[in-house]
């Protein structure tokens, strides 16, 4: 399993320039997959429509993503992180071979532009992109069915995802493969000349920050509404901090769920799980890890 560093390095590759509008075309499609809407594809492969059907189970069992309540108290019950583990470790083989896929299409990327232009690597190009769309499928199918069998809503995979991956342990959002397949431009049009293209990396950051601190929120007002049920259960001050951190994220709109300082409950129930955690992220597959779960009104 990859270990590498949060944040990005370099800049993404820009082949589409001079590729074509028939190849973006084509590539289009992966980033449909990338951007959250898989199930815009999912009359194309039948796994995704058997994903949909494991995932409405486990919403009819566990409930909405937005439906999630964070524990008050702050700390993670040490048996919810086991089982988010769980799920992890279920979802390996798939997140290996979804990580090896984007490897050999980033591959793709690293010739001479002659060569990388060539007929011969752009169809090399297309037939890698279209092989992705099965195997993000079997990704999405084999978390969704870990989910039911492990007894894990959406909504507490995604909390603790992004509270463990993004708040505790400062990967970023934006973590994806070492290329970039397209961007939206400010009008929401695919653009693949080179300014609009460069213009857009900036702007898909900010979104993705943007959608992750939406969810995040909602969890918090959701945590915040259970803390005022049981305010005489915690220390002093608790639930001035909840409010604290729910006005910092209001006002910073880029900004992530304690990302200033996690409270020392939530830093004691995660610190004996850091190295089993860290061992099943995966910055490459990031990009699609989310697709199901962000929150986008």
């Amino acid at each position: 399993m990859e270990q590498p560093a949060s944040g990005k390095t370099a800049k993404k590759n820009t082949w589409l320039i001079g590729c074509g509008i028939g190849c973006g075309g084509i590539i289009l499609l992966v980033l449909i997959l990338l951007s959250g809407g898989f199930f815009f594809v999912r009359n194309l492969v039948r796994d995704f429509e058997d994903s949909e059907e494991v995932m409405a189970l486990v919403v009819e069992k566990y409930g909405e993503l937005t439906e999630f309540v964070p524990w008050p108290e702050g700390a993670v019950p040490a048996g919810r992180i086991e089982t988010f583990l769980a799920v992890r470790v279920d979802t390996r083989l798939t997140r290996a071979q979804l990580e090896q896929s984007f490897q050999l299409l980033g591959s793709q990327f690293e010739a001479p532009d002659e060569e990388r232009k060539s007929a011969r690597r752009i169809f090399q190009t297309i037939g890698r992109s279209f092989r992705l769309v099965p195997e993000i499928a079997d990704f999405y199918h084999s978390r969704s069915r870990a989910l039911l069998e492990r007894e894990m809503g959406i909504g507490e995979y995604t909390y603790l995802y992004c509270l463990i991956y993004y708040t505790w342990m400062g990967k970023n959002p934006e973590d994806g493969p070492d290329f970039a397949l397209a961007h939206r431009n400010r009008q929401g049009w695919f653009e693949w000349d080179e300014k609009d293209f460069n213009d857009s990396e900036e702007t898909a950051g900010m979104e993705m920050r943007n959608r992750v601190n939406k969810i995040l929120l909602l969890f918090l007002q959701n945590q915040i509404k259970e803390a005022r049920l049981q305010s005489g259960a915690f220390p002093a001050g608790w639930i001035e901090r909840l409010d604290a951190e729910e006005k910092r994220l209001q006002d910073n709109p880029e900004s992530i769920l304690w990302e200033t300082g996690l409270p020392e409950s939530i830093l004691e129930s995660l610190e004996a799980f850091r190295s089993r955690l860290e061992t099943e992220y995966s910055s490459t597959v990031n990009a699609v890890e989310l697709g199901r779960s962000l929150y986008n009104p």
